[in-house]
C-alpha cells in the first residue's frame, strides 16, 4: 500500500512544478503591463513664458486621453501606463510638440520642459477696440514691474462706490487720507508723499500742501492708480514714503456728460445757530466780491510815526476798514456739493481727439462747541498749577470750486498707432473760510 501512495504523490508534483514553470512570465508581464506610473513636466514658449491651458495628449491602450497645463504651465499624468509612453502638446496658436518618456511602475517620471513655438503657427487676424484700463492688463503691468506697488484697474474703480480718486486710494493697503483728499502712504505726512498725473507732477492748488488734493479728479476719468512705496529709476526721487500715479481717460469711447448733487448732514452744524460775520455777496463760490479789499486811503508807502498832521492821515485810514466787530447767528444749511464731468472724441483727419473734463463745487459747515483750554505755570513749589482755563466755541464755513481739463489728440489708424496727449492743466480754485470763536473773529484763507 505504501508503494502505491508513492507512485501517485510524484506524477501530481511533477505536474505541478511544470504548470508553475511554465505560467510564472506570463504571470509577471501580466503584472508589469497593468501597472502605472505618474508622468509630470511643464510646457513654456520661446521667451520662458508658461502656457497655460495646453491640451497634452496621450494613450492608454486604444483609448486616448489627455490633460490640461495649469497657469504655471505644469501638468501631471497619474495613470500613466508602464513602458515608453509618447505625448503630444497642443496650445493654440502654437506648433505642437511631441516627447517620449520611459515610465516605471509606481515611480513619478519627470519630462523635460517642453517649449512651443509660434513663429509658424496659423495666425488668425482678430479685430476689435483696445480695453485700456482692465483688471488683465493692470496684473500684466505690476508682474512686468521693476519695483513692488499696488494697483487699481479702471474695472475695479468703476466695482467700488466711490466718486472721485481719492475714495478709489484708500481701498489700496498702507494708504490713507487726510482731509478727503490728500494721500498719505504708510501713515507719513504730505512732505514724504508724491502724486504723478500721467507721469507729471503738478503743483498743488493748496499753498499749504505739497501733494495734490484727489478730490479734484473723478472716478469715471480714471484709467488706473498705481501706488510705489520703493524707488524706481522711471520716477522722479522726491518722497520717502510713497508715490501715487494716477493716469486718466486719454480718448474717451463714447461721449459721456455726468452731473452729481449731494448733501450731507452733520449733527453739531446743520440746522443749528452758525456764528460768522458778514463776508463777500461770493464767499459761497469761493470769490471774494472786494469786501475783504484794503480800502482806498491805505497808501502804498509806509505812514511815518505819530506826530503832529500825521496823526489826522494814521485815523483816517483807520476809520476807512470795515466796521466788522461782532459775530451774527445765524441757521446753518446742510453740506452740499455740486460736480459734474464729460467726455468727447472726434474723428479728425488720421487720429482722434479726445476732451475729457470735470468740476466741482461745494459748501461746508463746521463747529466746535466747548473747547476746553488751559494754560500751567510752575508754581515755585516744584509743582505745576493752572494759571487760566477758558473755552472756546469755533465755526468754520469753506467753499471751495475745482476745474480741470485734458485736451488728446492720437495719431494712426482707429487712433491707436501713436498719441500725443496734454497733461490735465492745473485746476482754477478758489476756497474761502471764515470762523468766529468767543468774542473773537479771525478770517483765515485756505
Amino acid at each position: 500500500m505504501a508503494g502505491l501512495r508513492l507512485q501517485r504523490l510524484v506524477p501530481l508534483s511533477a505536474l505541478t512544478l511544470i504548470l508553475t514553470i511554465c505560467l510564472a512570465p506570463a504571470i509577471v508581464f501580466s503584472q508589469e503591463e497593468g501597472g502605472t506610473g505618474v508622468v509630470v513636466g511643464q510646457v513654456f514658449d520661446l521667451q520662458n513664458q508658461p502656457i497655460s491651458g495646453a491640451q497634452v495628449r496621450y494613450s492608454i491602450g486604444s483609448d486616448p486621453a489627455s490633460v490640461t497645463t495649469k497657469s504655471d504651465g505644469s501638468f501631471r499624468i497619474e495613470d500613466a501606463p508602464v513602458g515608453t509612453l509618447l505625448i503630444r502638446i497642443e496650445a493654440p496658436g502654437y506648433r505642437s510638440g511631441t516627447r517620449s518618456v520611459e515610465v516605471i511602475a509606481g515611480e513619478e517620471v519627470a519630462v523635460s520642459d517642453v517649449k512651443l513655438d509660434a513663429s509658424d503657427a496659423r495666425t488668425i487676424d482678430v479685430r476689435g477696440a483696445l480695453v485700456e484700463g482692465g483688471s488683465r492688463q493692470v496684473l500684466l503691468d505690476r508682474k512686468a514691474a521693476a519695483s513692488v506697488g499696488d494697483a487699481l484697474s479702471q474695472e475695479e474703480i468703476g466695482r467700488a462706490p466711490v466718486g472721485d480718486a481719492a475714495g478709489a486710494v484708500a481701498k489700496l493697503p498702507a494708504v490713507s487720507i487726510q482731509g478727503g483728499k490728500f494721500a498719505f502712504v504708510r501713515g507719513l505726512g504730505d512732505r514724504y508723499s508724491q502724486t504723478l498725473i500721467n507721469g507729471a507732477t503738478l503743483p498743488s492748488p493748496e499753498p499749504e500742501k505739497r501733494v495734490l488734493p484727489l478730490d479734484l479728479f473723478p472716478s469715471n476719468l480714471i484709467r488706473g492708480i498705481v501706488v510705489t512705496k520703493a524707488y524706481s529709476p522711471d520716477l522722479p526721487g522726491e518722497f520717502a514714503g510713497g508715490s501715487v500715479q494716477i493716469t486718466t481717460v486719454d480718448v474717451p469711447e463714447e461721449p459721456f456728460f455726468r452731473v452729481s448733487v449731494s448733501s450731507k448732514f452733520q449733527d453739531n452744524a446743520s440746522f443749528r445757530n452758525f456764528r460768522t460775520y458778514r463776508g463777500g455777496a461770493g464767499d459761497a463760490f469761493t470769490y471774494d466780491n472786494g469786501t475783504r479789499e484794503l480800502p482806498g486811503a491805505v497808501p502804498s508807502n509806509r505812514v511815518p510815526g505819530s506826530g503832529g498832521a500825521f496823526d489826522d492821515q494814521v485815523r483816517a485810514i483807520g476809520l476807512s476798514f470795515n466796521n466788522i466787530w461782532n459775530a451774527d447767528t445765524r441757521t446753518a444749511p446742510l453740506d452740499h456739493n455740486l460736480s459734474l464731468s464729460f467726455g468727447k472724441r472726434w474723428e479728425l483727419g488720421v487720429g482722434t481727439l479726445g476732451l475729457i473734463g470735470a468740476a466741482n463745487w461745494s459748501n461746508e459747515y463746521r463747529t466746535i462747541e466747548r473747547e476746553e483750554f488751559r494754560t500751567l505755570q510752575n508754581q515755585g513749589t516744584g509743582g505745576i498749577g493752572i494759571r487760566s482755563e477758558f473755552s472756546l466755541d469755533t465755526y468754520t464755513f469753506s467753499a471751495e470750486a475745482s476745474a480741470l481739463a485734458a485736451l488728446t489728440y492720437e495719431l494712426g489708424p482707429a487712433g491707436r498707432s501713436a498719441s500725443a496727449s496734454s497733461f490735465p492743466a492745473p485746476r482754477t480754485t478758489g476756497s474761502a473760510s471764515r470762523s468766529a470763536s468767543g468774542a473773537g473773529i479771525r478770517s483765515r484763507p485756505s
